[in-house]
């Protein structure tokens, strides 16, 4: 086939065929031409001319696909994709790949597309015989997911889901500084391009369901960008759910930064999912439990993270639609944990001495009192500290006791009102000065107007076990009639007491006087 006198950027095909002879029909001629003219042993200028008509004659627009036979599709496609991929010239990379995105919506070629640039790119990228091309992929790659381009997130995902597990590998475990530039485009891909979706695809679950399986192997600059991912990945509530389920058993791994790897990325799940599906992380609670209090080498601030996430799990509540009256309703979720940790109060409570986890320790306790049970032992040893001996710590339990009485936990338990007397005069402690405002603050705002009163139907004072208790620990086995209203009365100084007189009963009259 002999083509004279035409432009390179064939403005028009019509010069192309003027005065040419061919023994044998066009539409067999024309595409080995190309086959030919497309092999890597050509010069760059036939490449490129071969590049170019086919464009003209295949993209979107002005299509003259019927010039080139159907049997010759996949050859030409496999040639083009090795261009893309393996040609030295960076400009006729781009082209190439260019005219494969623009006519991947032609079902006469998406399927030899996929099967062939997935090929070469995986190759590209697992392949030590192919690690030259490695870079030439990697771009490849941030081109087909590049969300400025293209709308739909996931319209090549058949082609670039095969090259996910290397491009992670290589941005979650690899530290080779002599490709520090490779591994930051290739963490640019997973950072910018894949995050930019609002909904999820199938390239996010590939990202997000390959983490588990890294963290055993995962470098310190890996986790960091692993935690990028799971918050900025959006996947579904059944993904998320499947990612928890596989981060569960790394909680009990061997390797300390595996279980911080493993409960950090737990914990930023959860938050994202927790109103849709408050239950997400439900099966893993027990190594959760055994992390926050018995792992002793905090790497990572393991146990902090997993106390946090249990406030956050026992305090979670969910929303449901009531179609009835058009309106949303919010229910608790926190049962199946609140279950699971209340036994082990006063475990919890030894943790109150770490200022590192105090803060969460105490919103984790006034969390566990809103049952009377826990919060009747949390009381009692409370006020077993606080009747010991001055020199012993206070500052953890005193913090917890503020809290428990901003939040309104107390009740009408009979220890209940213990606390409330005693809060008050364990703030006289010197030590206790930082928190005697918060804690007297806490009590004017919350029980200011709570008053001991008789019940007058009963004939007898509410909470008598409250005053027993009292009458022995302040004046022991042998008190006055005389000294608890005494005592009560001068209470009033730390907090206002009402004490209503029983109404008296009228004295029985004589047998004799009827």
């Amino acid at each position: 086939m002999v083509v004279k006198d035409v432009p390179w950027d064939f403005d028009s095909l019509d010069p192309l065929f003027q005065k040419v002879k061919l023994p044998e029909p066009i539409q067999n001629v024309l595409p080995r031409c190309i086959e030919s003219a497309l092999k890597s042993d050509v010069s760059y200028e036939v490449r490129s001319a071969a590049v170019s008509l086919l464009r003209r004659l295949i993209e979107n627009g002005d299509y003259h696909g019927d010039l080139l036979n159907k049997a010759n599709d996949g050859t030409i496609v496999t040639r083009l994709a090795d261009i893309c991929i393996k040609d030295d010239d960076g400009d006729l990379r781009k082209e190439t790949l260019r005219l494969l995105k623009s006519i991947f919506d032609n079902q006469r070629f998406q399927d030899a597309i996929k099967a062939s640039l997935s090929k070469v790119i995986e190759a590209a990228m697992k392949d030590p015989e192919s690690a030259k091309y490695r870079p030439n992929a990697i771009e490849a790659i941030r081109s087909l997911t590049d969300s400025n381009a293209d709308d739909q997130y996931d319209r090549f995902k058949e082609i670039v889901s095969p090259s996910i597990s290397p491009l992670m590998k290589m941005t979650l475990l690899v530290t080779d500084k002599d490709h520090e530039n490779l591994r930051k485009q290739a963490e640019d891909i997973l950072l910018d391009n894949l995050t930019a979706s609002t909904t999820e695809t199938k390239l996010n679950r590939d990202v997000l369901t390959m983490i588990p399986t890294m963290i055993p192997t995962i470098t310190v600059e890996g986790k960091g960008i692993a935690l990028q991912l799971a918050e900025g990945l959006v996947i579904s509530d059944d993904t998320a759910a499947s990612i928890a389920h596989a981060l569960a058993p790394i909680l009990r791994n061997a390797s300390s930064f595996a279980r911080a790897t493993a409960i950090e990325l737990l914990s930023r799940i959860y938050s994202r999912h927790r109103q849709s599906k408050p239950r997400l992380i439900e099966s893993a609670i027990p190594e959760i439990i055994t992390l926050a209090l018995d792992d002793k080498d905090d790497v990572g601030g393991i146990r902090a993270t997993a106390i946090r996430l249990l406030v956050a799990l026992s305090g979670a509540s969910a929303d449901t639609k009531d179609s009835e009256h058009n309106s949303t309703l919010s229910y608790s979720t926190s049962g199946p944990v609140l279950k699971q940790i209340t036994p082990l109060a006063t475990k919890f409570m030894t943790l109150l001495d770490n200022e590192n986890l105090r803060p969460s320790v105490v919103e984790l306790l006034s969390l566990m009192s809103t049952e009377a049970a826990v919060r009747k032992t949390i009381s009692l040893q409370i006020i077993t500290l606080a009747f010991g001996p001055e020199s012993l710590a206070l500052v953890g339990h005193a913090e917890l006791l503020a809290r428990l009485i901003s939040d309104g936990r107390f009740a009408d338990e009979p220890t209940d009102h213990v606390m409330l007397f005693l809060a008050s005069a364990m703030v006289t402690r010197p030590k206790l000065a930082p928190q005697r405002y918060q804690i007297l603050t806490a009590l004017w705002c919350r029980y200011g107007s709570k008053a001991l009163a008789y019940d007058a139907d009963a004939k007898f004072l509410k909470n008598k076990e409250l005053v027993d208790w009292f009458t022995f620990a302040l004046f022991g086995r042998h008190a006055t009639i005389h000294e608890v209203p005494t005592w009560t009365a001068r209470s009033g100084i730390w907090l206002p007491v009402t004490v209503v007189p029983p109404t008296p009963e009228p004295t029985p009259l004589a047998a004799s006087e009827i």
